[in-house]
């Protein structure tokens, strides 16, 4: 008898062991899953900071990585979107501008030039290349006294304005 109940301590022990190292296994797998998935969703947050938004991830078995992947998907498509909206208005602008008559440079908040047509390239004897490396104050033949400040910008720049027929743009 007391034979027979070494041989079911041990049995038990024995099964109690292979299911321990059934679940290690699985556990082991489930984590080289999840490591995965985790890579493919860092690759995707790489993608969206270098502009690429084209593949959407899909994950299956771990809600809360389905749902930061579903939210990185929708992520994603506002990005596309508002890249597809902000380079047509980049196109819309930048062809009314070419076609007015005033010479107009737009800048950021730095002053630095950004933008100029080819009538304010023409008027003020500069190439857009040499335009576009410049500060609004790097242009020597422009004197303060002949900027009037534009009331309608809330931005206290030396250089806002209006110089003759030049409009200055100023990026906010």
């Amino acid at each position: 008898m007391n034979k027979v109940m070494l041989d079911y301590f041990e049995q038990t022990l024995l099964f109690l062991l292979a299911f321990v190292a059934v679940y290690f296994v699985y556990l082991a797998i489930r984590d080289y899953r999840t490591s995965l998935n985790i890579r493919r969703l860092s690759g995707k947050v790489r993608e969206l900071i270098t502009g690429q938004y084209s593949e959407d991830i899909v994950i299956k078995k771990d809600r809360d990585l389905a749902e930061l992947a579903a939210q990185l998907n929708d992520l994603s498509t506002v990005f596309r979107l508002a890249q597809e909206n902000l380079a047509q208005e980049k196109n819309r602008l930048a062809s009314i501008l070419s076609y007015m008559t005033d010479g107009v440079l737009a800048t950021d908040r730095a002053g630095n030039i950004t933008m100029i047509n080819q009538t304010a390239q023409q008027q003020l004897n500069l190439e857009r290349v040499e335009a576009l490396k410049l500060n609004i104050i790097d242009i020597k033949h422009l004197s303060l006294a002949d900027i009037e400040l534009i009331s309608s910008f809330n931005i206290p720049l030396p250089w806002q304005g209006i110089l003759n027929s030049f409009s200055f743009i100023i990026n906010g």
